[in-house]
């Protein structure tokens, strides 16, 4: 206890079991990733005895056959921790309930064991065991028959990665988030900065950060986060040791400005897929922080539907929020907000984007964007539309002097960084 060696399982205690918003690292807080986990959210009893046993019956038999199978051979109760761990699920996420299934599934066959123990016939003892068997295991066929999970890259954007593999060297990177981070890897046969296996908040910070802010910080943050990562030095604290910045605060702003950078060893790509628009929220909430606090220091506003009607003067975007095209404002829960620019965005038959905007009001905080193609409304305000995401993909008004654009399809672009 006083050795240390607890100090990781308290770690993860208190990333899974406690969710506390930050994570703290080397005096900095970072966002938390296990509050933006689906598998690590709590779930219902139901759901949770389903997993572990297929059913809610399955499951109650099988916790007394686990009862009696560790009062009649006593070493069963090694098995406990085990159980400890699926019960974890309950609060902490689908993510533990495999732990216990082993274990459930011997207190399930002892049950089985002890109904069919005192038949006199063989064949009669094993085909109600086989039986039993199957109906405890038919739920679970059917849950199996109906989970229709998406893949990750359809075959467009796989097309894309294909691609970026004989554009780019192996040695090169892909700024990206950790979903796409193994599929990049194996299809394009570069580095990622995080993936399946690492994306820490600490690790997730430079990526959201690249992604969501405007292009010349973004910029220079991922030459930073990449040259530090080819050195071993991957986290803020070392960055801002090294340019002798007293706060972290003082850092990201001087990322702003033409902030001497490391030498240029790798080439930087990043790849932008449509479907990150799904996820942009969860994405901004790693770099929206402040290191010092833990607390968020913006939120951005973002929202997206493809369920809008367009009834003359105005336009009803679903969810209690219209555009009223006659006052160029916005309604959200009865408040009126002034947009600054209407655009719509089109590919025509060549591929090329097209973009028209329409300006109303100079300097307002919320903007509209009609993806024509995609059958797509996005509402935003400037912080979003700023950031290297939008800029890059949604909108195309990228710095030539920052980017050269590589790939660019409706469904997912990649441009290289030229700092």
């Amino acid at each position: 206890m006083f050795s240390g060696s607890f100090d990781y399982v308290y770690y993860l205690l208190k990333s899974y079991v406690f969710r506390e918003e930050s994570a703290v690292t080397n005096s900095f807080h970072f966002y938390n990733v296990a509050q933006t986990v689906r598998e690590a959210g709590s779930i219902p009893f139901d759901v949770f005895a389903e997993r572990i046993s297929g059913h809610m019956l399955t499951f109650w038999i099988a916790t007394i056959g686990i009862i009696l199978l560790m009062f009649k051979y006593r070493e069963m109760t090694i098995a406990l921790p085990m159980i400890a761990l699926g019960y974890l699920a309950y609060n902490s996420g689908l993510r533990f309930t495999i732990y216990a299934v082993p274990v459930y599934a011997l207190g399930l066959g002892y049950i089985i064991a002890i109904i069919v123990k005192d038949f006199q016939s063989k064949y009669l003892k094993y085909s109600f065991a086989v039986i039993l068997t199957a109906l405890a295991i038919y739920p679970n066929y059917i849950h199996i028959q109906e989970y229709k999970v998406p893949v990750v890259f359809n075959s467009n954007e796989i097309a894309v990665l294909d691609q970026l593999k004989y554009t780019a060297k192996r040695e090169d990177y892909a700024i990206a988030w950790w979903d796409y981070g193994y599929p990049i890897r194996f299809y394009s046969d570069v580095k990622t900065l995080v993936d399946g296996g690492g994306h820490s908040g600490e690790a997730n910070y430079p990526v959201s950060f690249a992604l969501m802010r405007k292009p010349v910080e973004s910029a220079n943050m991922s030459r930073f986060a990449v040259e530090y990562r080819e050195q071993n030095k991957y986290s803020i604290e070392t960055m801002i040791k090294d340019l002798n910045f007293s706060t972290s605060n003082e850092f990201i702003k001087a990322l702003e400005t033409n902030i001497t950078l490391p030498n240029k060893t790798k080439d930087i790509y990043y790849y932008l897929p449509l479907r990150m628009l799904d996820i942009f929220p969860t994405v901004a909430l790693f770099s929206n922080i402040d290191l010092n606090t833990g607390n968020q220091m913006i939120k951005p506003f973002f929202y997206q539907t493809g369920s809008f009607a367009d009834r003359g003067g105005e336009i009803d975007l679903a969810n209690g929020i219209v555009f009223d095209k006659t006052k160029a404002v916005i309604k959200i829960s009865g408040r009126e907000m002034p947009i600054d620019s209407f655009y719509i965005t089109q590919y025509d038959n060549s591929g090329k984007l097209l973009t028209t905007r329409l300006q109303s009001r100079a300097g307002a905080n919320i903007s509209i964007i009609y993806m024509k193609n995609y059958n797509r409304i996005l509402v935003v305000d400037n912080f979003t539309l700023n950031s290297a995401y939008f800029q890059l993909f949604i909108l195309e008004t990228y710095s030539r002097e920052l980017f050269e654009p590589v790939i660019l399809t409706p469904i997912a672009k990649v441009f290289k960084l030229k700092k």
